[in-house]
């Protein structure tokens, strides 16, 4: 993990604690202005703009969209919060997948299941399941 760059991205979500209540980021905010804020930092900073941490902001922005994902995925938040349009197929917003097939399977040693719909919520199941799939791909040594 790039824990530097983690550190960058928590001082983002710390100002923000600061300035709009504690976790408030968890209300939750449609996909799509999550991602436009995203390109905007990104677009600043690779115009050569320093005077905010630009990419902290881009990467939080895209921490948020992803999480929003993975919740309205599990109806966890409103599925309204999938407001990104499908220019392939012509559903309306909403109606897409908020996931790929891959990452809903990365999901699935954490304890969310899409396909039978079984989130669990619990932080020790989620721990277990990341010493679990740690264990499997040899990143981590489990006793027995």
């Amino acid at each position: 993990m790039p824990w530097t760059a983690l550190f960058l991205v928590s001082r983002i979500y710390e100002n923000g604690n600061k300035q709009r209540g504690i976790r408030n980021w968890e209300k939750g905010m449609p996909i799509s202005e999550y991602l436009d804020s995203a390109m905007r930092h990104i677009t600043r900073y690779l115009s050569g703009e320093r005077s905010e941490p630009h990419l902290s902001q881009a990467t939080w922005n895209l921490l948020g969209a992803l999480q929003t994902a993975v919740w309205v995925k599990a109806g966890l938040r409103p599925k309204e919060l999938n407001d990104l349009p499908d220019h392939y197929t012509g559903r309306e917003p909403g109606e897409i997948d908020t996931l790929s097939p891959q990452e809903a399977e990365w999901l699935k040693p954490w304890g969310i299941d899409f396909d039978t719909k079984v989130v669990e919520t619990h932080h020790t199941r989620i721990e277990e399941g990341i010493v679990e799939e740690a264990a499997k791909t040899g990143l981590l040594e489990v006793e027995d």
